[in-house]
């Protein structure tokens, strides 16, 4: 199912200018938010690693459909018979500060609307924030150079589970290839100080793409989109052949489990089956993180 599509290029009303800030008619629906100005601010906003070709990435993937703290969906199975990547509401992730501006932005739009003699609404500021993850569509995955142990028992469990890889180019080139119709970017995560942190004002991207310091162990690499709809979640429409370049199967995985994995490929995906093979920390007898 490809993303609903969130407005065309011209669709947003006019920015009202105040002071140095550039500020959206904040009544107006979200969705039409890729008009030139905003288009501009991608490169700003969705930023690349300094090698985007050779920047691996990881997607840990739940199986256990009885496990609601990881979605209660088989993840890699939806990712294969769907031909598509999930986007999660951000919303349901569990860190609450999600897409979430700061006090010290708050307080610094005030000064720049009441600067410029208009009337800042407070009330209505915090309530456009506290529903603005409600518009955003996130996809994540982990940058390192290798598997880390500590993502596999965080986002997998002990037993069962698959990570897929890729690079930062191709992951990229999945986003670009639905046009610049759909607001769809890809990029670093960015870990703040959120106590002084002031964001620009006039798009919610840049609460997307940033996160806690607490949270830069993720080292995330984030698909964003945004829509105003209800659904949970987005289907991305991608060619996994073309993305990924490895499939692997937790360590401690039982042999009928990677076979039901390597059944589920050949069914499925069968140009994915030379890319499957056992977790690289299996030859490691004392993984740890």
């Amino acid at each position: 199912m490809a993303p609903p599509s969130a407005g065309t290029a011209g669709s947003c009303p006019p920015l009202r200018v105040r002071g140095s800030a550039r500020i959206y008619p904040r009544r107006e629906a979200f969705e039409t938010l890729m008009d030139p100005i905003a288009k501009a601010l991608y490169d700003n906003i969705f930023l690349k690693p300094s090698d985007p070709e050779h920047t691996v990435l990881w997607r840990y993937l739940s199986t256990d459909p009885d496990d609601a703290t990881r979605g209660s969906v088989d993840k890699f199975a939806s990712l294969i018979k769907s031909n598509s990547l999930w986007l999660t509401k951000a919303s349901k992730l569990p860190d609450k500060l999600e897409v979430r501006s700061t006090d010290v932005t708050r307080r610094d739009l005030r000064g720049i609307i009441e600067r410029a003699n208009d009337y800042y609404d407070e009330q209505e500021e915090l309530q456009i924030d506290e529903g603005m993850p409600a518009l955003f569509f996130v996809n994540c995955w982990h940058r390192n150079d290798s598997e880390a142990n500590w993502m596999w028992r965080d986002y997998c469990g002990t037993k069962q589970g698959i990570v897929v890889r890729t690079t930062f180019a191709k992951l990229e080139a999945a986003c670009n290839i639905l046009g610049e119709e759909n607001i769809i970017g890809c990029g670093c995560i960015e870990y703040n100080d959120r106590s002084n942190l002031i964001f620009p004002h006039g798009n919610p991207f840049y609460e997307c793409m940033s996160k806690d310091l607490g949270f830069s162990q993720e080292n995330e690499i984030r698909i964003a989109t945004l829509r105003v709809i209800p659904d949970d979640h987005v289907d991305m429409p991608v060619d996994l052949g073309e993305l990924i370049d490895g499939v692997f199967v937790h360590r401690l995985a039982s042999e009928d489990y990677y076979s039901s994995v390597e059944s589920l490929l050949k069914n499925h995906l069968p140009a994915l089956l030379n890319r499957l093979e056992w977790s690289s920390l299996k030859r490691s007898t004392s993984a740890t993180d």
